[in-house]
């Protein structure tokens, strides 16, 4: 079987190098010679709990994961029970003070715990699996039906708990052209699932914690502490969004805007003037972000970073895969705005539209401002109809949202901690538009952009979503709809929501935890696998003189070096295409080889750019392997200065047999063999290069 191990293998390599590199930027593990040229900062403070605990790296990785869920939903829960407390404080009669925290826990299930709707969309195909027998045994059979029924629970159990594809929701956009990667439409919970050390599950504790240092800025000036009081967020806002432009750097131009806009948010709550607005939150955006590069200088100084042209979008996403992927939040968001329409002042015509419709009093419309109102309204209904005809159909439903989001915003009776979370909701819905019209070029068309962006979104959605629900719930905003038959349809639609959202969680566990090498008791040791794991490529040129081989004898190699190589020598291993058992020994040694998953190293170091090195690297291992000349070998060796060369099951699978037998006729010369896998025919041997002095 093919290797399935997603970037595990990438992240895994890093977090092993940059805790045994002495120096930073740390060597890159992939790139003999190189350094990291990656946002690796995630790893780096991974690394730095492994060196200060002792625990070993394949066991750190295990724990690090839980960890930084529980940061993620800790930091969810903080911020969503900070909007409903400051709500809770600013209401005219006491509420009681459990209102807020379950606030906080709905904005930590939204952000951590509950999936998009692809498991529902799963569920419903295992039944129509299930009921397809007893509709067939009827159009043949109609007494036969009795018999087929009784199987049905069967069936849909075994066609829903045992096949679960918990991949599926992470792809809820179809692939429009075979030319196009299929976006990737991950959320914290597949995220958390699948267990890769990404860069995108690192950063997420940090994102949130800018969020909640941007709360602090705006109710640091909405509560009019002065100057002073905004010192201390500005300042973590540096720190903090500076850490997210090395840990994930698609997240630092989000939340450096954010920041500016929490400040302009609170001016607004305090009435200042348009241009008071402007430089407060202009200036709060310039701190932050020369802030963030001198208190990251170092890293920036050895970064580059390639992919900063924005190209346009090839492809649109479908509305009903948006809603399939946000319809919780969205239905949060929709019924906030159907209630503050009798708040709306900024967009007056449809205060009036809303007393018609039933949805607010009589008392709190807007007066009459026919001629002006109507051009809004049906200059707002012609770019609807405009962007839905072009194919633009999800931006125009983001567009009415946003422009619910800016009416209620720029309302000046609206309290701070209610415009703070309709930015968090416009921004995303910003988000969710913007990737629609551009992508990033890194030569994955749209596919990493929607990833990234659409996962900052439902982050800020989710957030927003706990104080939505209290403020909807607790407030006791119903209350204050003229039909109250609209209230038990409401919460149903809830309910019936939140268990669709539900599904994932619940059947994709099990289907997760059955997708590995080999059948294991509950263990945080990350190699334990390769005791028993057997590994077939058949895909390798020479694999039937090698056929499926066990892992154990790699695990043996892997532990040799651990246990007798210092500091960070190169190691010579095979160079095969990514997702399969190739780099292994860089991988769990952390030790750097000639050059690592092709694909990767060419993305990092620039495809444009130093495309050619990576490609030229490849060839040369080829060549260390392939060649039977020992002169040539000799060159490359020392062109690369590799102190050790593995030879193992996959090697011999993919180069030639006389050029492996080189390494043995070069042993007392240039190479001496330091490791032989025990038995008769040792199945992983491993050479010193031997060097005069």
């Amino acid at each position: 079987e093919v290797y399935r191990g997603g970037e595990k293998p990438m992240d895994f390599a890093y977090l092993n190098a940059v805790t045994r590199s002495t120096f930073m930027p740390p060597y890159d593990p992939w790139f003999a010679g190189g350094f990291l040229n990656y946002y690796y900062f995630g790893q780096f403070m991974v690394a730095v709990l492994i060196r200060l605990t002792g625990i070993v790296p394949e066991v750190s990785f295990n724990l690090a994961v839980p960890l930084f869920f529980a940061l993620s939903v800790g930091g969810a829960f903080s911020v969503s029970y900070n909007l409903a407390e400051a709500a809770r404080r600013a209401l005219p009669r006491p509420s009681p003070a459990w209102g807020p925290v379950l606030a906080g826990i709905g904005g930590a299930a939204l952000m951590g715990v509950l999936g998009n709707l692809g498991g529902l969309v799963q569920l419903g195909r295992s039944a129509q699996r299930a009921l397809t027998p007893a509709w067939e045994a009827v159009q043949v059979s109609p007494e036969r039906l009795g018999q087929v029924l009784e199987r049905v629970p069967q069936t849909f159990s075994q066609a829903t708990l045992g096949h679960e594809n918990y991949w599926d929701p992470s792809r809820m956009i179809p692939q429009s052209s075979p030319d196009i990667p299929t976006p990737i439409t991950e959320f914290p919970f597949f995220t958390f699932l699948f267990a890769d050390l990404h860069a995108h599950l690192l950063a997420l504790p940090l994102t949130i914690l800018a969020i909640g240092l941007a709360l602090a800025a705006a109710f640091a000036l909405g509560r009019r502490l002065g100057f002073s009081h905004l010192v201390g967020p500005v300042l973590g806002l540096g720190l903090g969004v500076g850490a997210l432009r090395a840990t994930n750097a698609w997240d630092f131009p989000t939340y450096l805007v954010l920041g500016a806009a929490a400040v302009a948010v609170a001016r607004l709550a305090r009435r200042d003037n348009p241009l008071g607005v402007l430089v407060w939150s202009g200036g709060t955006l310039a701190a932050v972000y020369l802030l963030s590069g001198v208190l990251w200088g170092p890293y920036l100084e050895t970064n580059v970073a390639f992919y900063t042209k924005l190209v346009p979008s090839p492809e649109q996403t479908p509305l009903v895969s948006f809603l399939g992927i946000y319809a919780l939040p969205v239905f949060l968001l929709v019924s906030v705005l159907a209630l503050g329409l009798r708040l709306a002042i900024a967009v007056p015509i449809l205060s009036r539209l809303a007393p018609a419709m039933g949805l607010v009093p009589e008392a709190v419309a807007v007066g009459e401002r026919p001629s002006r109102d109507a051009v809004a309204l049906l200059g707002l209904l012609a770019g609807v109809a405009a962007l839905t005809f072009l194919g633009y159909a999800t931006v125009a439903l983001c567009l009415v949202l946003l422009t619910g989001v800016a009416g209620l915003v720029l309302f000046r009776e609206a309290p701070l901690h209610h415009r703070f979370a309709l930015l968090l909701a416009g921004t995303a819905l910003a988000l969710v538009a913007f990737v629609d019209f551009v992508a990033i070029d890194d030569h994955l068309v749209r596919m990493n952009t929607v990833f990234k962006l659409y996962l900052q979104a439902w982050v800020l959605l989710a957030l927003v979503g706990g104080y939505f629900l209290w403020w909807l719930g607790h407030q006791g905003a119903f209350s204050r709809l003229r039909q109250i038959s609209w209230k038990p349809l409401w919460a149903a639609g809830l309910v019936l929501l939140v268990l669709a959202a539900a599904v994932y969680p619940l059947l994709a566990i099990r289907a997760r935890v059955a997708d590995r090498f080999a059948p294991l008791p509950l263990t945080l040791d990350g190699m334990a696998y390769m005791d028993t794991a057997v590994y077939s490529d058949d895909g390798a040129p020479y694999w039937q003189d090698v056929g499926p081989f066990p892992l154990a004898w790699d695990k043996g190699g892997i532990q040799w070096l651990r246990g007798n190589v210092d500091g960070s020598p190169v190691v010579l291993e095979a160079s095969i295409p990514e997702y399969r058992w190739g780099s292994r020994v860089s991988v769990y040694t952390g030790l750097p080889t000639v050059i690592g998953w092709n694909w990767h190293q060419r993305q990092q170091k620039g495809v444009d750019v130093n495309d050619w090195a990576v490609w030229r690297r490849q060839g040369d291992v080829q060549a260390l392997y392939d060649s039977t000349s020992i002169e040539r070998a000799r060159e490359l060796l020392s062109q690369y200065s590799v102190e050790y060369i593995y030879v193992g099951p996959v090697e011999r699978a993919y180069y030639s047999p006389e050029g492996l037998a080189k390494f043995q006729r070069m042993v007392g010369s240039d190479l001496a063999l330091v490791y032989a896998e025990p038995g008769e025919e040792p199945q992983v041997t491993i050479y010193q290069v031997v060097r005069p002095s």
